[in-house]
């Protein structure tokens, strides 16, 4: 991840030999290195590539990432596919989704068009309806 999240993991978890900060957007990359400058943080990488591009890159065996956290703009649906695979065998996945009102039945019809599905709004599991329809 980039940003705050991906910075605070660096300064704040043990363990971790390095981390890779990865964004489409050079001007984030930018503000990630100026910031990692300023709290002195020594084990973190930066990647200006696009998100499936670069986790195909890290899903080679022994090249595979312990933990990887997508947070993109928008649904992180499409990019689990190349995100599995760039997770070594009992690594850690964890993706942010921002549009959960579409995913848990405000807006159907945008559902459909980006999921393929119809949430079920007021059920006690529609929460997880929501996740399996994100993950396709």
């Amino acid at each position: 991840g980039l940003g705050a999240r991906g910075l605070r993991v660096a300064n704040e978890l043990d363990g971790f030999e390095n981390i890779v900060l990865n964004d489409a957007n050079p001007n984030a990359i930018q503000m990630a290195k100026e910031s990692s400058e300023k709290n002195n943080l020594e084990n973190v990488k930066f990647s200006n590539q696009e998100a499936c591009s670069f986790l195909s890159e890290h899903s080679e065996t022994g090249m595979r990432a312990m933990a990887a956290d997508v947070d993109p703009f928008g649904s992180p649906a499409k990019y689990f596919d190349c995100a599995v695979r760039s997770v070594a065998h009992g690594g850690m996945l964890s993706a942010t989704a921002t549009d959960l009102q579409v995913l848990r039945g405000l807006f159907n019809a945008a559902c459909v068009r980006r999921y393929g599905g119809v949430p079920i709004r007021r059920a006690k599991f529609g929460m997880e309806i929501g996740i399996r329809l994100m993950l396709g």
